[in-house]
């Protein structure tokens, strides 16, 4: 499995901003979410979630779908947070967006 194993906290500067940014693999709802901050206000976050599933866990199902996404790299939560700035995240007084990334797009999740 190729998510990060470093534990905590990782920061990322993107047009001039620290943010700081973690992931978490959840097996029972086949999830990585990945959740991104400001550094200077940390109030304002970022979550992302999109599909993954732990290919040893299910090695013999072939009923599963394909991984969203199988690596969490800096590359690709920069491009997150310039999808995030695009939609008014980080200049908003919305403190939270949540997003979904399917389909090698992000899509802004529907609140319920």
């Amino acid at each position: 499995m190729a998510i990060p194993k470093k534990k905590g906290l990782r920061f990322i500067h993107v047009e001039n901003e620290k943010y700081y940014w973690t992931c978490k693999t959840e097996v029972v709802p086949h999830t990585i979410r990945i959740t991104i901050g400001k550094v200077l206000n940390r109030n304002q976050v970022l979550l992302i979630e999109a599909y993954h599933n732990d290919f040893w866990l299910y090695i013999n199902d072939k009923g599963l779908p394909e991984n969203e996404i199988d690596i969490v790299t800096p590359a690709f939560v920069r491009q997150a947070i310039k999808f995030g700035i695009a939609y008014g995240w980080s200049s908003s007084s919305s403190h939270q967006l949540q997003l979904l990334y399917k389909d090698q797009n992000f899509s802004v999740k529907e609140k319920i």
